[in-house]
């Protein structure tokens, strides 16, 4: 399972995603933390998704198609 992290601090985002990693996950830097608020609304607009009976898969590119 992906975990974005979010920050600036290039130590503290390796800590943190040294933690995810030990707790078998897959974490990426997904931009500044100033920008984690974008996670929260497109969290919602998924969860929404899937509540409705929807795949929000279907919503989002492979992650092939964005380079990684």
């Amino acid at each position: 399972m992906g975990v974005a992290v979010w920050g600036f601090v290039e130590e503290a985002l390796a800590l943190v995603a040294g933690l995810a990693a030990d707790l078998g996950c897959a974490p990426f830097v997904a931009g500044p933390l100033a920008h984690a608020d974008l996670l929260e609304a497109a969290t919602a607009f998924l969860i929404g998704l899937w509540t409705s009976g929807r795949d929000p898969r279907a919503m989002l590119p492979p992650p092939a198609a964005l380079g990684g």
